[in-house]
């Protein structure tokens, strides 16, 4: 009788100590997750003419809803968008569906990326920007190696994670070619 309440001692202690490391485990996770800065970085879709404020193209306005089915999981906190329709064209879609707060992109690249990296820690937060912004933004953030985007380049998406002085770019693609 000794034996068995032994063992069934021992097993209790086993499971509380794997509770124990498990409820440790996942607060670690949950910790590390929220402290993680994820800036989704994209240039506008494909504008509609060489006008300095030119709407979109039908391809255009097809790669802004693709992109909101990208990100239709993601919860934003923030879009950046630039003072030409372009760019805030390109993201309403994805604003209609997620209602973020809407910031205006700064021409200087510095202080966006200060903005992004203090006021929204820990947070997700779209940038659309044009060819030549993107890179700088990406350097100014931690990720290196975007520079220029080509004139066609439409359907580049980097998503920059930001983990105090770790940074992490993955390069993706999104919508039609």
């Amino acid at each position: 009788m000794r034996l068995i309440r032994s063992s069934i001692a021992g097993h209790l202690l086993r499971m509380l100590l794997l509770v124990a490391l498990w409820s440790g485990v996942v607060w670690s996770a949950q910790a590390f997750a929220q402290e993680v800065t994820t800036v989704y970085l994209v240039r506008h879709a494909e504008k509609d003419g060489p006008g300095e404020d030119a709407g979109l193209t039908e391809p255009g306005k097809a790669r802004a809803r693709a992109l909101a089915h990208v990100l239709a999981d993601v919860k934003l906190s923030a879009i950046f968008v630039s003072s030409v329709q372009r760019t805030s064209l390109t993201a309403q879609p994805t604003r209609e569906m997620t209602d973020p707060k809407l910031e205006l992109l700064q021409r200087d690249t510095t202080k966006t990326a200060e903005e992004i990296q203090s006021t929204f820690k820990g947070k997700n937060v779209l940038v659309v920007g044009h060819s030549d912004s993107v890179g700088k933004i990406a350097e100014k953030l931690g990720a290196d190696g975007i520079g220029t985007l080509p004139a066609d380049a439409f359907d580049r998406l980097f998503v920059i994670h930001i983990d105090g002085e770790q940074v992490v770019l993955e390069r993706l693609r999104y919508g039609a070619p």
